[in-house]
Protein backbone atom coordinates (compact mmCIF):
# COMPACT_ATOMS: atom_id res chain seq x y z
CA UNK A 1 0.00 0.00 0.00
CA UNK A 2 3.26 2.42 0.77
CA UNK A 3 4.97 1.78 -2.07
CA UNK A 4 1.39 2.72 -4.29
CA UNK A 5 1.05 5.37 -2.59
CA UNK A 6 4.31 6.86 -3.12
CA UNK A 7 3.88 5.85 -7.16
CA UNK A 8 0.75 7.51 -7.03
CA UNK A 9 2.18 10.61 -5.64
CA UNK A 10 4.90 10.40 -8.10
CA UNK A 11 3.04 10.72 -11.06
CA UNK A 12 0.63 13.36 -9.79
CA UNK A 13 3.51 15.41 -9.29
CA UNK A 14 5.02 14.98 -12.25
CA UNK A 15 1.73 15.53 -14.12
CA UNK A 16 1.34 18.64 -11.98
CA UNK A 17 4.84 20.13 -12.72
CA UNK A 18 4.44 19.26 -16.31
CA UNK A 19 0.77 21.02 -16.76
CA UNK A 20 3.02 23.89 -14.68
CA UNK A 21 6.18 24.04 -17.00
CA UNK A 22 3.45 23.68 -20.03
CA UNK A 23 5.67 20.09 -21.32
CA UNK A 24 2.57 18.56 -23.21
CA UNK A 25 4.80 15.71 -23.70
CA UNK A 26 4.89 14.73 -20.25
CA UNK A 27 1.75 15.55 -19.56
CA UNK A 28 -0.01 13.45 -21.80
CA UNK A 29 2.29 9.89 -20.94
CA UNK A 30 1.54 10.73 -17.58
CA UNK A 31 -1.89 11.49 -17.88
CA UNK A 32 -3.46 8.13 -18.23
CA UNK A 33 -1.87 6.95 -15.06
CA UNK A 34 -3.50 9.40 -12.72
CA UNK A 35 -7.22 7.68 -12.24
CA UNK A 36 -5.39 4.19 -11.98
CA UNK A 37 -3.00 4.97 -9.55
CA UNK A 38 -5.15 7.29 -6.87
CA UNK A 39 -8.03 4.86 -7.14
CA UNK A 40 -5.71 1.64 -7.07
CA UNK A 41 -3.87 3.66 -3.71
CA UNK A 42 -7.90 3.84 -2.28
CA UNK A 43 -8.12 0.24 -2.32
CA UNK A 44 -5.16 -1.11 -1.41
CA UNK A 45 -5.98 1.33 1.81
CA UNK A 46 -8.79 -0.08 2.69
CA UNK A 47 -7.53 -3.54 2.27
CA UNK A 48 -4.92 -2.19 4.52
CA UNK A 49 -7.01 -1.05 6.88
CA UNK A 50 -9.59 -3.73 6.49
CA UNK A 51 -12.04 -1.49 5.36
CA UNK A 52 -14.99 -3.29 3.56
CA UNK A 53 -15.71 -1.19 0.49
CA UNK A 54 -19.32 -2.26 -0.51
CA UNK A 55 -20.01 -2.78 -4.26
CA UNK A 56 -16.48 -1.73 -5.22
CA UNK A 57 -17.71 -2.27 -8.94
CA UNK A 58 -19.01 1.08 -9.13
CA UNK A 59 -16.12 3.09 -8.02
CA UNK A 60 -13.81 1.04 -10.18
CA UNK A 61 -16.37 1.12 -13.36
CA UNK A 62 -16.13 5.51 -11.98
CA UNK A 63 -12.11 5.05 -12.42
CA UNK A 64 -12.37 3.13 -15.85
CA UNK A 65 -14.14 5.66 -16.92
CA UNK A 66 -12.61 9.02 -15.94
CA UNK A 67 -9.73 7.42 -17.30
CA UNK A 68 -11.26 6.70 -20.79
CA UNK A 69 -12.24 10.14 -20.53
CA UNK A 70 -8.45 11.38 -19.23
CA UNK A 71 -7.27 9.57 -22.51
CA UNK A 72 -9.73 10.85 -25.13
CA UNK A 73 -9.61 14.22 -23.73
CA UNK A 74 -5.87 14.61 -24.68
CA UNK A 75 -6.13 15.24 -28.29
CA UNK A 76 -6.98 18.82 -28.79
CA UNK A 77 -8.34 19.20 -31.99
CA UNK A 78 -10.14 15.93 -32.59
CA UNK A 79 -14.26 17.10 -31.54
CA UNK A 80 -15.56 13.51 -31.72
CA UNK A 81 -12.61 12.45 -29.21
CA UNK A 82 -13.84 15.36 -27.24
CA UNK A 83 -17.50 14.50 -26.99
CA UNK A 84 -17.27 10.68 -26.15
CA UNK A 85 -14.55 11.98 -23.48
CA UNK A 86 -17.39 13.92 -22.25
CA UNK A 87 -19.94 10.96 -21.82
CA UNK A 88 -17.26 8.90 -20.30
CA UNK A 89 -17.15 11.16 -17.50
CA UNK A 90 -20.58 11.62 -17.66
CA UNK A 91 -21.40 7.83 -17.05
CA UNK A 92 -18.20 8.33 -14.32
CA UNK A 93 -20.24 10.77 -12.37
CA UNK A 94 -23.58 8.60 -12.72
CA UNK A 95 -21.75 4.94 -11.26
CA UNK A 96 -20.71 7.80 -8.08
CA UNK A 97 -24.70 8.83 -7.80
CA UNK A 98 -25.54 5.09 -7.74
CA UNK A 99 -22.93 4.00 -5.46
CA UNK A 100 -23.90 6.77 -2.84
CA UNK A 101 -27.60 6.75 -3.09
CA UNK A 102 -27.84 3.22 -2.72
CA UNK A 103 -26.36 3.77 0.47
CA UNK A 104 -28.61 6.61 1.84
CA UNK A 105 -31.47 8.40 -0.12
CA UNK A 106 -33.71 11.56 1.55
CA UNK A 107 -35.81 13.23 -0.65
CA UNK A 108 -36.19 16.30 0.92
CA UNK A 109 -32.23 16.24 0.42
CA UNK A 110 -32.77 15.32 -3.04
CA UNK A 111 -34.61 18.49 -3.62
CA UNK A 112 -32.36 20.75 -1.58
CA UNK A 113 -29.77 19.31 -3.63
CA UNK A 114 -31.40 20.47 -6.77
CA UNK A 115 -32.18 23.84 -5.92
CA UNK A 116 -28.87 24.71 -4.44
CA UNK A 117 -27.00 23.48 -7.50
CA UNK A 118 -29.56 24.97 -9.93
CA UNK A 119 -28.02 28.81 -9.32
CA UNK A 120 -24.93 27.92 -10.33
CA UNK A 121 -25.53 25.68 -13.42
CA UNK A 122 -28.01 28.45 -14.34
CA UNK A 123 -24.97 31.29 -13.96
CA UNK A 124 -22.21 28.65 -15.91
CA UNK A 125 -25.52 27.94 -18.94
CA UNK A 126 -25.20 32.30 -18.91
CA UNK A 127 -21.74 32.43 -19.39
CA UNK A 128 -21.77 29.68 -22.24
CA UNK A 129 -24.83 31.07 -24.16
CA UNK A 130 -23.11 34.54 -23.94
CA UNK A 131 -20.63 33.68 -25.95
CA UNK A 132 -22.87 31.80 -28.70
CA UNK A 133 -21.58 28.32 -29.27
CA UNK A 134 -23.01 26.47 -31.86
CA UNK A 135 -23.21 23.45 -29.81
CA UNK A 136 -24.33 24.96 -26.22
CA UNK A 137 -26.46 21.84 -25.54
CA UNK A 138 -23.19 20.26 -24.85
CA UNK A 139 -22.21 22.56 -22.68
CA UNK A 140 -25.83 22.04 -21.47
CA UNK A 141 -25.92 18.13 -21.09
CA UNK A 142 -22.51 18.26 -19.42
CA UNK A 143 -23.36 20.51 -16.73
CA UNK A 144 -26.22 18.64 -16.02
CA UNK A 145 -24.68 15.65 -15.30
CA UNK A 146 -22.66 17.96 -12.54
CA UNK A 147 -25.98 18.97 -11.49
CA UNK A 148 -26.81 15.55 -10.46
CA UNK A 149 -23.90 14.48 -8.81
CA UNK A 150 -24.25 17.09 -6.55
CA UNK A 151 -27.71 16.54 -5.91
CA UNK A 152 -27.26 12.89 -5.37
CA UNK A 153 -24.42 13.68 -2.95
CA UNK A 154 -26.31 15.69 -1.13
CA UNK A 155 -29.47 13.08 -1.15
CA UNK A 156 -27.37 10.83 0.20
CA UNK A 157 -26.77 12.75 3.23
CA UNK A 158 -26.86 11.07 6.80
CA UNK A 159 -27.38 13.22 9.94
CA UNK A 160 -25.87 9.90 11.35
CA UNK A 161 -22.67 10.43 9.35
CA UNK A 162 -22.80 13.57 7.93
CA UNK A 163 -19.01 13.38 7.26
CA UNK A 164 -18.25 11.24 3.91
CA UNK A 165 -21.24 13.63 2.57
CA UNK A 166 -19.42 16.93 3.29
CA UNK A 167 -16.15 15.28 2.39
CA UNK A 168 -18.21 13.84 -1.59
CA UNK A 169 -19.67 17.57 -1.70
CA UNK A 170 -16.29 19.28 -1.52
CA UNK A 171 -14.97 16.66 -4.51
CA UNK A 172 -18.11 17.24 -6.28
CA UNK A 173 -17.40 21.21 -5.99
CA UNK A 174 -14.17 20.66 -7.02
CA UNK A 175 -15.32 18.59 -10.21
CA UNK A 176 -17.71 21.46 -10.78
CA UNK A 177 -15.01 23.81 -10.95
CA UNK A 178 -12.47 21.79 -12.73
CA UNK A 179 -14.74 21.19 -15.54
CA UNK A 180 -16.09 24.79 -16.41
CA UNK A 181 -13.21 26.20 -16.59
CA UNK A 182 -12.78 23.62 -19.24
CA UNK A 183 -15.62 25.13 -20.88
CA UNK A 184 -15.07 28.14 -20.43
CA UNK A 185 -11.40 27.91 -21.93
CA UNK A 186 -13.42 26.71 -24.90
CA UNK A 187 -15.89 29.53 -25.43
CA UNK A 188 -13.24 31.76 -24.73
CA UNK A 189 -14.89 33.30 -21.45
CA UNK A 190 -11.60 33.05 -19.53
CA UNK A 191 -8.32 31.85 -20.03
CA UNK A 192 -7.24 28.88 -17.24
CA UNK A 193 -3.96 27.22 -17.01
CA UNK A 194 -4.04 23.17 -17.76
CA UNK A 195 -2.18 23.35 -14.23
CA UNK A 196 -5.09 24.32 -12.53
CA UNK A 197 -8.07 22.19 -14.26
CA UNK A 198 -5.39 19.31 -13.22
CA UNK A 199 -5.16 19.98 -9.90
CA UNK A 200 -8.67 20.27 -9.33
CA UNK A 201 -9.97 17.47 -10.98
CA UNK A 202 -7.19 15.42 -9.04
CA UNK A 203 -8.64 17.09 -5.97
CA UNK A 204 -11.92 15.91 -7.23
CA UNK A 205 -11.21 12.38 -7.08
CA UNK A 206 -8.99 12.64 -3.96
CA UNK A 207 -11.54 13.92 -2.15
CA UNK A 208 -14.18 11.53 -3.80
CA UNK A 209 -12.14 8.52 -3.26
CA UNK A 210 -12.01 9.53 0.61
CA UNK A 211 -15.35 9.66 1.06
CA UNK A 212 -15.79 6.55 -0.17
CA UNK A 213 -13.64 5.39 2.46
CA UNK A 214 -15.54 6.92 5.24
CA UNK A 215 -18.95 6.04 4.25
CA UNK A 216 -17.65 2.08 4.42
CA UNK A 217 -15.51 2.70 7.59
Amino acid sequence: MIVLAVASVAIISVHLWSRYAADDAVGNLTKPFLMPMLYGTMFASASAFGIRISEPWLIAAAAVLYTAGDILLIPKDRPASFIIGAVSFMAGHMCYVAYFVRRSFSLPFLIAGIAIAAVPFAAYMAKVIRKGPDAAWTFALYGAAIWVLFSGVVASFSSYDPLYGIVALVGVIFFGYSDSRIAYNIVKHRSTSDFEIMWTYIAANLFLAASVLLVNS
